[in-house]
This record gives structure tokens, C-alpha cells and sequence, in this order.
């Protein structure tokens, strides 16, 4: 449901779950799915690079199981990038969480708590930036923890222009 039109890639590392639900169902026709054998540890690599390089759109955001976004999230990211004159690097000045039981509905629960992203100190995750394909940087080598930390730190080693998108 995100606007405008957004190329949506999930990447698959042996779940069988989420192979059914993105071949079977009809709403999610126009996602592409990229199927991987399962990857050892809590994180690996390879999987999101699997993304990347799947990733035809001049930007790429990349979200892991537990991340969401919400619905005008994508439309309020390209007006962001557009403002700060399309950086190669964006990172967002506070992320938005709300806390979410799965045994409840979504509408029933106000836990919120606001992250503010500073980029210095390394408080960001991979969900609170966006960086252009165009970069040509790998997430090879970048697993276990501190994964994004690493990731980011290439990207800002190749970005000629970085910004801060407050809004």
C-alpha cells in the first residue's frame, strides 16, 4: 500500500512461511521474492546483500523480520530525500516505535517510544537509514551484531553527500 508505487523485494532465508505467503497470496503479486538457503547465526550478510542486489530503484531501505514500515512511511522518505536534495546517504533524525504484541490488535496499544538517531554514536539500525544503489556497497562480511554499524560505515566512506532528514 505504499505511495508511489515502491519496488518491494523480500528476501527469503529458507522460510517456508514466508515462501507460501508471497507466492500465495494475491495482494502480494508485485513483490519480488528472492529464495536463499538458510543462513547460519542471527544474521547474515549474504542475506541482505541477496536484497541489494535484487534492488533495480536508484534508493534502497533495508528491514529486517522485525521491522515495519508504516503507510505513508516510503511517500514521507522521497519527500525527504527530494528536500535534502537526494543525498547518497539519508538517515532519519527519530524513529517512531511502537511496541507491538501480536496477540492484540494493532489499534489497542499505545506503547510508542521515540528513538533519536545519532549517527555519531552509532545509535541507528538499518531501518533508520536509506542509501543509493549506486554506492555499490556490500553487506558481505557484515553479520552477527554491530552488522548495520559496519554496513553504515561503508556506506559513509563512499557517499559523497550525506543527510540528516529531520521531518
Amino acid at each position: 500500500a505504499q505511495i508511489p508505487p515502491t519496488e518491494i523485494i523480500v528476501v527469503s532465508d529458507g522460510c517456508e512461511i514466508t515462501n507460501n505467503i508471497i507466492k500465495n497470496t494475491p495482494k502480494f503479486k508485485k513483490i519480488k521474492l528472492v529464495e536463499l538457503p538458510k543462513q547460519p547465526g542471527n544474521f547474515c550478510g549474504a542475506v541482505a546483500q541477496a536484497g541489494i542486489d535484487a534492488a533495480t530503484g536508484e534508493y534502497i531501505r533495508w528491514l529486517d523480520t522485525d521491522d515495519f514500515l508504516g503507510t505513508d512511511d516510503l511517500y514521507n522518505m522521497d519527500i525527504l530525500l527530494k528536500q535534502y536534495n537526494d543525498p547518497d546517504f539519508g538517515y532519519f533524525d527519530v524513529i517512531k516505535y511502537q511496541g507491538v504484541n501480536a496477540n492484540k490488535s494493532i489499534s489497542s496499544q499505545s506503547t510508542i517510544v521515540i528513538i533519536e538517531t545519532k549517527l555519531e554514536q552509532d545509535n541507528i539500525g538499518n531501518g533508520m537509514h536509506v542509501f543509493k544503489r549506486s554506492l555499490d556497497v556490500s553487506y558481505a562480511g557484515c553479520d552477527g551484531k554491530r552488522h548495520d554499524w559496519l554496513f553504515i560505515q561503508r556506506c559513509l566512506a563512499k557517499a559523497k553527500t550525506v543527510a540528516k532528514l529531520q521531518g
